[in-house]
């Protein structure tokens, strides 16, 4: 016998000595330091979300504060009754029209769109132009006051040929919507 009973009492002895720090090391304080590890991961993604948050949250209130700067100046139709409405709308695109060059096949109320809390006055417009033409008429439509809504588009190109324009001649229908806003003295 190598060891004698004392050796393996010592044997042991050191055996739990030693066991007793590794079991602390291992119980105890490295699964705190995992802990505090994902902990400061956790905060540190947090942070980083709450920095994209803020980021979004300015940009929406930007957005929010050019978005009402701009509807100030939001200017919609006003009238007396639909029929008087309808009688501006069109005299109102007629007029745009003559300024474009541009002649309408046709013109013709249709059935308006549900806007909330506000009543509109639909067109279907068709004519046949150049793109210049209609990128100008677009343009006009778009910046003019009162406001109007191009609520659907179907352009096609013709096969005839305009040489003299120099683009090509498209077929346009159009339905612009203008919404209303009916009051008693209807200016």
């Amino acid at each position: 016998m190598i060891f004698g009973r004392s050796s393996w009492r010592r044997l042991l002895v050191w055996g739990v000595i030693g066991a007793i720090p590794l079991g602390l090391w291992f119980g105890i304080i490295v699964p705190i330091v995992d802990w505090k590890t994902s902990i400061e991961v956790q905060l540190t993604v947090a942070d980083e979300k709450a920095g994209r948050m803020r980021v979004a949250i300015a940009n929406l209130h930007q957005e929010k504060a050019a978005l009402s700067a701009e509807t100030k100046f939001l200017d919609l139709w006003r009238a007396k009754s639909l029929t008087d409405a309808t009688a501006r709308v069109q005299a109102s695109l007629s007029a745009i029209a003559q300024r474009e060059d541009i002649v309408f096949r046709s013109i013709s109320p249709i059935q308006g769109p549900d806007i909330a809390m506000i009543d509109a006055v639909s067109f279907r417009v068709e004519t046949e132009l150049t793109l210049n033409q209609l990128s100008a008429f677009l343009k006009t439509l778009e910046y003019s006051a009162p406001l109007f809504i191009v609520e659907r588009a179907n352009i096609r190109r013709l096969a005839r040929s305009n040489l003299d324009a120099g683009q090509p001649t498209v077929f346009v229908q159009l339905d612009i919507a203008a919404p209303v806003i009916l009051s008693e003295n209807g200016s």
